[in-house]
């Protein structure tokens, strides 16, 4: 232990880097364990139809995508990450996987919003946190695309989405989903107003806690 601290003391930027590199690998595999593991979105896996389109809002450093194109009724992965230092990390994956599953798998630098505006998201590449700020086209802002405009054309649709709170925002008109016939989503502020919702657009649905966080998952 003495030894150690010396180390530190003697080094402190090469200490510093050590346990942030330390940190990054350790969230890495955590992801991978929660994913993979722990299957959160099985249910989701579990209903996809043959020649599923699976929409992936908020999809981080790729864990889901990836686990999405290993189901053979999943035909192609639509997978989104607003923040660009998130989502270069999120391209280095996909381009590391085997081709198979990569070719299955299209990456968007783009958020999802109510509507087209200008935000800066200040999602953090280590934990995944998120904040969304609306702004005016400022420099670091991206122009936000509709669940709408993204839907549009494409048939036999899932979606998942883990966006820490953003969920609000983007799920507010019941005639987008015609097309889904499946949705979990992570829910950030309490399931009541998301049930309400996809209650109204003809899914019948499950929530898996009365607390703020938890999921939601909304079958037709």
């Amino acid at each position: 232990m003495l030894e150690d601290m010396l180390l530190v003391m003697r080094n402190p930027r090469l200490a510093i880097n050590t346990l942030l590199t330390a940190r990054r690998k350790i969230k890495f595999y955590s992801h991978l364990n929660e994913i993979f593991f722990n299957q959160p979105y099985y249910w989701l896996w579990s209903h996809a139809k043959p020649h599923t389109t699976l929409i992936d809002i908020g999809a981080f450093i790729g864990d889901t995508a990836v686990y999405f194109a290993m189901n053979p009724n999943i035909d192609k992965i639509i997978a989104y990450e607003p923040n660009p230092k998130t989502f270069e990390i999120l391209s280095n994956n996909i381009r590391a996987l085997p081709k198979p599953i990569a070719s299955k798998i299209k990456l968007k630098n783009t958020p999802i919003f109510n509507e087209e505006v200008y935000v800066s998201n200040s999602t953090n590449a280590v934990t995944g946190t998120n904040k969304v700020l609306v702004g005016g086209g400022e420099a670091g802002s991206i122009k936000a695309t509709t669940l709408r405009l993204e839907l549009k054309n494409l048939k036999n649709i899932m979606i998942k989405s883990d966006c820490e709170g953003a969920e609000y925002q983007i799920f507010n008109d019941v005639k987008d989903l015609k097309e889904v016939y499946a949705v979990q989503l992570e829910y950030h502020k309490g399931h009541t107003l998301m049930l309400n919702f996809f209650e109204r657009a003809g899914f019948k649905c499950t929530y898996s806690s009365e607390e703020k966080l938890g999921y939601l998952s909304a079958l037709k």
